[in-house]
């Protein structure tokens, strides 16, 4: 569990610091959505047996909380910066969904995390991108409304 928040939560914010640096907004606009639909789908799969892990971590759902809370929000931040540069959604989505694909690749490797019932790297990738799409949403539902708001 100790690698889980090195890698999943410690290393993924000392990147986030660098973004904060850059565009502060990106972080604050997208981080409270990213944790949220990141604890969503990861909550559905556990609760479906779409996947599960080896550590004995009560409640199992607990074992995603550093990426819940670190990887996922720093790459959806890092998403909406690269949008805010003017970086092609169909290439942020993509990109950011085979990071995070190849980040939890590494888990299954390692064996920290078992696919069941037909679930394979291919749906871990539908599933990122399907995230990516509401969160991206979300980014651009807000800012139409500031930009008619304010």
């Amino acid at each position: 569990m100790f690698f889980l928040w090195i890698g999943g939560f410690l290393i993924p914010w000392i990147a986030g610091i660098c973004l904060w640096k850059w565009d502060k907004d990106a972080i604050w606009l997208t981080t409270p959505v990213a944790i949220a639909v990141a604890c969503v789908i990861n909550e559905l799969g556990f609760a479906l047996d779409f996947w599960s892990t080896t550590l004995a971590v009560n409640p199992e759902t607990l074992f995603a909380l550093p990426v819940n809370i670190g990887l996922y929000p720093v790459v959806a931040s890092f998403s909406t910066f690269a949008l805010r540069q003017h970086v092609r959604s169909g290439i942020v989505v993509l990109v950011s969904s085979l990071l995070l694909t190849l980040a939890e690749a590494v888990g299954v490797v390692l064996q920290y995390v078992h696919y069941e019932h037909g679930w394979n790297l291919g749906w871990t990738f539908v599933s990122y991108m399907l995230a990516m799409l509401i969160v991206i949403g979300y980014i651009r539902l807000v800012s139409l409304t500031s930009l008619r708001h304010g």
